[in-house]
This record gives C-alpha cells, sequence and structure tokens, in this order.
C-alpha cells in the first residue's frame, strides 16, 4: 500500500521520494538493470545525501590517473543504475554502482548473491528534505504550494 505525504512516499515502512516510480505497477520493470554480478558494489543513499561527492572520492580512489571535470566523466567511472553502465572493459573490478532505490526495490530481487557489497550513505532527515526541496524548487522555478 503507498500513503502519500507531502514530501515523501511510504511504502512498506520505507520512505521513498516522490520521484521514484512507485506507482507503476510491478516496479521492477521500471529500468532494466544490465547484467550485475556479486562482485558489483553497490553505493547506496536517499537523494540529496551527498552520492555525488562519494561517488567523487570512490572514483578517485579506483582510478587515481584518470581525469574527472564533468559529471559525464563520474557517469562513466561509477554509474549510475539509472543512466545505464557502459561496457564492462572499462571498469575495475569490482564495479561501483549507485542507486536510489530502497532495498526492498532493489534490481533482481530473487538473486540472494546481489547487494552483499554496499556503500550506504546516510544523512540527517533535517538536512535531507529541505535539500531535495531547494532542489525542487531550483527545477521548476517556483515555490511548491502546500497541497
Amino acid at each position: 500500500m503507498v500513503k502519500k505525504s507531502r514530501i515523501l512516499y511510504r511504502i512498506r515502512e520505507c520512505l521513498c521520494p516522490p520521484s521514484l516510480p512507485v506507482n507503476r505497477p510491478p516496479i521492477d520493470n521500471f529500468l532494466r538493470a544490465p547484467a550485475l554480478t556479486p562482485n558489483d558494489i553497490f553505493q547506496v543513499s536517499y537523494p540529496r545525501s551527498g552520492t555525488t561527492w562519494v561517488r567523487n572520492i570512490v572514483a578517485h580512489i579506483l582510478y587515481p590517473h584518470d581525469r574527472i571535470t564533468t559529471l559525464a566523466d563520474l557517469d562513466h567511472l561509477v554509474p549510475d543504475i539509472y543512466r545505464g553502465i557502459p561496457e564492462r572493459d572499462h571498469y575495475s573490478s569490482p564495479r561501483v554502482i549507485k542507486t536510489h532505490r530502497p532495498y526492498p526495490y532493489r534490481h533482481e530481487p530473487g538473486n540472494p548473491d546481489l547487494y552483499r557489497k554496499i556503500i550506504y550513505i546516510v544523512r540527517h532527515p533535517f538536512h535531507c528534505i529541505p535539500s531535495f526541496y531547494h532542489l525542487k524548487v531550483h527545477e521548476q522555478g517556483q515555490y511548491l504550494n502546500d497541497t
């Protein structure tokens, strides 16, 4: 059951931002992920929790000789599962893959070998929620009403 609040959706005790596709059954068909392996490391966080900052740190550790000047460079080295993952040849083993999906709605939930290695980013909700709100305000160019 999905309960709508002003800022978040509650899905089976998980708080999700409204931008996640929670109303499309089944949720696992939202995106067909590329072939994931048990060696993959997933960087998991709520949106606006410092995900890009941590991806930058991880990319500099895994690929110290590569130049990262744009978000496209970062997406190439530590890909976002929602934007697609390029060919495996360009990655270290294990790969680090970013996702915002809550654990109950992870990719390939029937595969128990996935999601054994994660980097879990936590930011205090009192900072995370307003940051998400201000992002949406910036995207829409106006303040969101309370309805």
